[in-house]
C-alpha cells in the first residue's frame, strides 16, 4: 500500500515539471491598444484637391494611397515623383498616417507575355527591389506603412499565369529587404487578398492563397497582415463561413493567422465596404444599407476583434467618371459632399493605432545556387534558419573545413537542410567551433528553392526548459511504475460486475469501436470538430467503465490488486517518461500532443478496457473489427486502382498509400483465417473464409511488394496450416503477388537505403532519448542527404527499429523490444493467440522497411494484437 500512497505525489511532481516549463513560454501575452483605427483608401489627386477639406474633420488616421511603379518610373532610372511625393508629405503635415501600396510593373519591367499588363508582377524581383528601396529614400521620412502589391490570388494581377504564393513571398522577400535597409523604421504589410471562393488556380480563394502564403514563410517578412473583408449583400454579423463572402470571413483568416503560430501578429482591414448603386456588379445595397452596415461593421470590429488595429474604408473618393462602378463605395460627391455612411462613420472618435513590432532583416537570404556569405565566431554559433515545405539546402564550412556539428552527406560535406513538413518557421543549428578562438562560417547555397533565410544569431535555450521536462519525465516514469507494479490496473477487472446497464453500455462502446479501428485514418466532421472515429467510441466506453466501477465502489466491493510484468511495467514507464519530457519540452507544438493522444494514450485505453472485458466481449470485438476491415477493402475495390506511380495501378481506398491501406490489411488477415477455430461452427467456416478472401484479394491489389514478398511468407510460416485447404491459399497468394509484382524497379528500396542513411545521422544527435512523437516530420529534413528530395515528406522511418529509436531513444527502445520479444517468444496454442502471434509477427516483418507501429491504425492493431497473445497464454 505504500507504492499506492506514492503515486499522487509522483504525479504532483510530473505536474510540476510542466508548470515550470510553462514559466518561460516564448508567447507574451498582447497588450491592449488605444481601439479601433478608421482609415479610408484614396488617389494621390484627391488629396491635393481642394475638396480635400470635408476629410479633415473625419474620424481618419490612416490614408491608404496606391504608388503605380508603372508610371513613376516609366523608364529605368527615371522617376516622377509627383503627385505621390507631395500628397504623402501633406498626409505627414496633416497628422496622417500614410499606408503606401506598391503596385503594377513598368513595361521595361515586365516578362514578355505580360507586354500589355501593368499588373503583372515583375519579370525580375530585383528590379521591384531596388525601386522600393529608391520609394524609402525618397519618401521615407513621410512614410512609415508600405503595402507590397496589392490581391495577386487574381487575375489579372499576377499577370497571365497562375496565382503562385511562392512567387509572391520570393518578390515579398527581396522589397521588404530593400525597404528595411533603406528605412530600418519601416513597417511591410503584404498584399491584400481579393475575397474569391474560385477554387482555380489563376483566381485562387483568398483562405487557402493565405494559408500556402504562410507554409511558405511569408508571415516572417510582414509586420501586420493585410486583410479586405468586403461585406457585399451581407450584414457585418452574417457568420464566418469558409463557402461564404463577408465581413466576418477575416475571423478565417485570423484562425488561420493562429494555426501558424502568429497569433501576435496584428492585421488591418486595407479594403472593407458595400457597395451601393443599383445593379451592382458586386452584390450591392441601399445608401441607408450601406451606412447602416457600416456603423455595425465597425461597432462587431470593437466589441469582437481586439487584433484588428485599422478598418480602411475602400474607393473612399475615386478619381474615375461618375458613370464607374467605383463610385458606389464612394463616402463622398464629386464636390466633397458627405453621404450617409460618410456622415455615420463620422460619429465615431479619431483614434490612432499602435505601431507594431518591426521584424529585423535576416543575416542573409541567398538568391540563387552558389550565393556565399560568412561570418565571424569564437565558440559555438547557434543560427536560427527559417525552414518549409519547399526543398533548399546550405552547405556550410568553419576555417575551410566542414562544419562540426552537422549532418555529413556522401562526399563529407556539412549540410543544412530547410524542408519541413508544416508550416513556415525557423530552426536552430549549432555550428561548435573552439572557445576563445575566431572563426569564419561560411555558407553556400545549394540546390532547391532559396527562399529560406539566416534569420539571426540566438541564444542557448533557456536551461529551465529542459530541467522542467526532465522534471515532468522522471514524475511520469516513476508514477506510471508504480501504478502497474502497484498492482492499481486491478480495478479495471471490477468493471465487469458494476450496474447492468454500466457494463453492457461500455462493453457494446469497445465492441463499436473494433469497427472503427480499420477507419481510424478518416476523420469525421461535425461542425468545426474533427473526430477520429475509435476514439469517439473509446470514450464513451471509458465513461461507462468508469461509472460500472464506482457502482462497485458504492457497494463496498474491494478490487484485487494486479501487478503487471516487471519487463512491461519498465518500457511502459519508459517510453511514458521519455514521450512527456519531448510533450512538456515541445508544449507549443500542437502535433506533439496530438500524436501522443493518437499513437499511445488510445491505444493504451483499449488495450486496458479489452484487458477488462471478458471472453465473450473480445470474440464480439473481434468480429466488429474483421467486418470493418471487410467494409474498408470493400470501399478500395469499389473505387478500383490508380495509378500512383509505381508502373502499375493500385489499390489504396480512403488511405494516402497503398502500403498504408495493406498495412492494415495484413494485420487482419491472420484473424480472419482463423475464425472458424477461433468461434466455432458452419457458419464461422464461411464467414471467416469469405472475409479473408476478400482482403486477400484487395491486399492483391494494392501491390505492395512488402506485403507479398515479406509479410505474406511471414504469415504462412506462423500460421502453418494445415491441410490441402491452407495450402491453396498461401500458394494462390504468392502466385499472385509474383504475378502483379513482376516487373524491375529498385527506386523505391534505393530511396529506403537513403532514408536509413539519414536517421543515421539523426541518431547520433538524439540517439540516447530521441526526438519524442509527432516532431520527426520537421527534425528528420534536416538528416536526410541532400539528394533524398525524392520522398522528403516522411512521417515515420520506414523502419521500425529506427522509428522507435528516434521516437524514444536508446534506453526505452531497448525495453520495448526485450517486452515485445518475451511476448513473441513462443508460439500460443490457442486458435486466437496464435492468429495474433501471427498478425504480430507479419506485421514487425514488414514494418522493417515500412511502419509498425508509427501510424494510429497500426497502433491500436498492434495494441490488439498484444492483448491477445497475453491473455490467450494465461488462459
Amino acid at each position: 500500500m505504500r507504492l499506492r500512497r506514492l503515486l499522487p505525489i509522483l504525479l504532483l511532481l510530473a505536474l510540476a515539471g510542466t508548470i515550470w516549463k510553462k514559466g518561460v513560454s516564448p508567447h507574451l501575452p498582447p497588450k491592449p491598444g488605444p481601439g479601433l483605427a478608421l482609415g479610408i483608401s484614396v488617389p494621390a489627386e484627391r488629396v491635393l484637391a481642394p475638396t480635400w477639406t470635408s476629410v479633415r474633420s473625419g474620424p481618419w488616421r490612416v490614408v491608404r494611397i496606391t504608388l503605380p511603379w508603372a508610371q513613376v518610373e516609366p523608364e529605368k532610372g527615371t522617376y516622377r515623383w509627383d503627385p505621390w511625393a507631395r500628397a504623402v508629405k501633406q498626409l505627414h503635415q496633416e497628422g496622417y498616417i500614410p499606408l503606401l501600396v506598391l503596385d503594377t510593373t513598368p513595361s521595361w519591367a515586365r516578362a514578355p507575355e505580360d507586354a500589355d499588363n501593368p499588373f503583372a508582377p515583375p519579370q525580375n524581383p530585383a528590379d521591384m527591389a531596388e525601386f522600393a528601396r529608391e520609394v524609402a529614400r525618397q519618401l521615407g521620412p513621410w512614410v512609415q506603412y508600405y503595402q507590397v502589391w496589392d490581391e495577386p490570388n487574381i487575375a489579372p494581377h499576377w499577370g497571365h499565369r497562375e496565382a503562385d504564393p511562392l512567387g509572391y513571398v520570393q518578390l515579398l522577400q527581396r522589397v521588404a529587404l530593400a525597404l528595411r535597409d533603406t528605412d530600418p523604421d519601416a513597417r511591410i504589410l503584404p498584399a491584400g487578398l481579393a475575397p474569391t471562393l474560385d477554387p482555380g488556380r489563376v483566381n485562387r480563394n483568398d483562405l487557402a492563397y493565405l494559408d500556402a502564403f504562410l507554409r511558405l514563410g511569408g508571415g516572417e517578412w510582414i509586420d501586420v497582415l493585410a486583410w479586405e473583408p468586403y461585406g457585399f449583400h451581407r450584414p457585418p454579423e452574417d457568420p464566418p463561413a469558409e463557402e461564404v463572402l463577408n465581413f466576418r470571413r477575416a475571423e478565417l483568416a485570423r484562425a488561420i493567422l493562429v494555426h501558424h503560430g502568429l497569433q501576435d501578429l496584428p492585421m488591418w482591414s486595407v479594403a472593407f465596404g458595400w457597395h451601393a448603386i443599383p445593379h451592382s456588379p458586386w452584390d450591392g445595397v441601399s445608401r441607408d444599407r450601406q451606412a447602416y452596415y457600416a456603423q455595425r461593421a465597425v461597432t462587431w470590429a470593437e466589441e469582437h476583434w481586439p487584433w484588428m488595429d485599422v478598418l480602411i474604408w475602400t474607393h473612399a473618393w475615386p478619381a474615375a467618371p461618375p458613370s464607374d462602378p467605383l463610385w458606389g463605395f464612394a463616402l463622398w460627391e464629386p464636390d466633397g459632399t458627405p453621404r450617409a455612411v460618410a456622415r455615420t462613420l463620422a460619429t465615431f472618435p479619431p483614434r490612432t493605432p499602435p505601431t507594431p513590432q518591426a521584424h529585423p532583416s535576416p543575416l542573409w537570404l541567398p538568391m540563387a545556387q552558389g550565393d556565399a556569405w560568412e561570418m565571424e565566431f569564437s565558440g559555438d554559433l547557434n543560427l536560427e534558419v527559417g525552414v518549409g515545405p519547399r526543398w533548399f539546402t546550405f552547405w556550410a564550412w568553419v576555417d575551410g573545413r566542414p562544419a562540426q556539428g552537422l549532418p555529413r552527406d556522401e562526399r563529407g560535406w556539412a549540410y543544412v537542410n530547410t524542408y519541413a513538413a508544416r508550416e513556415g518557421r525557423e530552426i536552430r543549428v549549432r555550428v561548435r567551433g573552439r572557445p576563445g578562438e575566431r572563426h569564419v562560417l561560411r555558407l553556400v547555397a545549394g540546390p532547391g528553392d532559396p527562399i529560406w533565410p539566416v534569420w539571426r544569431r540566438v541564444p542557448e535555450a533557456d536551461p529551465r526548459s529542459m530541467w522542467g521536462a526532465w522534471l515532468a519525465g522522471v514524475g511520469t516514469f516513476l508514477g506510471v511504475w508504480l501504478f502497474l507494479r502497484g498492482g492499481w490496473a486491478g480495478w479495471l477487472r471490477t468493471a465487469r460486475d458494476g450496474p447492468p446497464w454500466a457494463v453492457r453500455g461500455w462493453q457494446w462502446g469497445l465492441v463499436l469501436s473494433g469497427g472503427m479501428v480499420p477507419f481510424t485514418s478518416q476523420l469525421v466532421q461535425v461542425g468545426d470538430r474533427s473526430l477520429v472515429l475509435p476514439e469517439v467510441g473509446l470514450e464513451g466506453a471509458l465513461l461507462l467503465a468508469g461509472l460500472a466501477v464506482l457502482g462497485q465502489s458504492a457497494r463496498g466491493r474491494r478490487w484485487k490488486s494486479h501487478p503487471v510484468a516487471w519487463e512491461k511495467a519498465l518500457s511502459l514507464s519508459l517510453v511514458a517518461g521519455v514521450l512527456v519530457a519531448h510533450g512538456v519540452l515541445h508544449r507549443d507544438d500542437p502535433a506533439v500532443w496530438v500524436a501522443l493522444r493518437s499513437r499511445v494514450l488510445f491505444p493504451l485505453l483499449l488495450f486496458a478496457l479489452l484487458w477488462g472485458s471478458d471472453k465473450d466481449t473480445r470474440i464480439r470485438f473481434l468480429r466488429m473489427l474483421l467486418w470493418g476491415g471487410t467494409a474498408v477493402a470493400l470501399w478500395a475495390l469499389l473505387q478500383g486502382p490508380e495509378d500512383v506511380g509505381a508502373g502499375i495501378a493500385r489499390l489504396h481506398g480512403f488511405f494516402g498509400s497503398p502500403n498504408h491501406l495493406a498495412l492494415v490489411l495484413i494485420r487482419l488477415l491472420p484473424f480472419a483465417l482463423l475464425w472458424p477455430a477461433i468461434h466455432g461452427g458452419r457458419l464461422s467456416r464461411w464467414e471467416g473464409w469469405g472475409i479473408g478472401g476478400i482482403l486477400l484479394l484487395t491486399l492483391a491489389l494494392t501491390g505492395s511488394r512488402g506485403a507479398w514478398f515479406i509479410a505474406l511468407p511471414v504469415m504462412a510460416l506462423t500460421l502453418k496450416p494445415r491441410g490441402r485447404a491452407g495450402q491453396v491459399w498461401v500458394g494462390t497468394g504468392l502466385l499472385a503477388g509474383l504475378l502483379l509484382l513482376w516487373h524491375r524497379d529498385g527506386g523505391t528500396w534505393t530511396a529506403r537505403v537513403r532514408i536509413w542513411k539519414g536517421l543515421w545521422r539523426l541518431l547520433e544527435d538524439h540517439g540516447w532519448w530521441g526526438i519524442g512523437l509527432g516532431r520527426f516530420a520537421q527534425v528528420y529534413p534536416r538528416y536526410a542527404l541532400p539528394d533524398a528530395w525524392r520522398e522528403p515528406l516522411l512521417y515515420h522511418g520506414h523502419n521500425v527499429a529506427l522509428t522507435t529509436l528516434t521516437w524514444v531513444g536508446m534506453p526505452a527502445a531497448v525495453a520495448v523490444f526485450y517486452w515485445l520479444g518475451q511476448e513473441l517468444r513462443a508460439r500460443p496454442s490457442s486458435p486466437l493467440g496464435r492468429a495474433a502471434w501471427s498478425s504480430l509477427l507479419a506485421g514487425l516483418a514488414f514494418g522493417m522497411v515500412d511502419a509498425f507501429w508509427a501510424l494510429p491504425d497500426l497502433a491500436y492493431l498492434t495494441a490488439i494484437g498484444l492483448l491477445f497473445i497475453s491473455e490467450e497464454r494465461v488462459d
